[in-house]
């Protein structure tokens, strides 16, 4: 079973050279799924079960750690691991 994967960066750059990366080595392993601020990742763990997050720290919108701080405190996502 593959894990799903959210990458949460503003940087589009930054977000292809990971998914790069990731798809290269590991691509058996994830699926990848991206978002380029706080609000848009928080959209993206509703619509699919997403086990694994990935953000960057300074996004528009809402920061890296706002987002991250709203899942942990979210018990729908309790499973996810950051």
């Amino acid at each position: 079973m593959k894990l799903n994967l959210l990458l949460a960066d503003d940087d589009i750059t930054t977000v292809n050279h990971l998914q790069e990366i990731i798809e290269r080595e590991l691509a058996s392993q994830f699926s990848i799924f991206t978002a380029s601020d706080g609000l848009m990742a928080l959209k993206r763990l509703k619509e699919t079960k997403i086990h694994i997050v990935i953000s960057d720290i300074r996004m528009p919108d809402m920061r890296g750690d706002e987002f991250l701080h709203a899942v942990k405190s979210d018990e729908r996502f309790r499973h996810i691991r950051m």
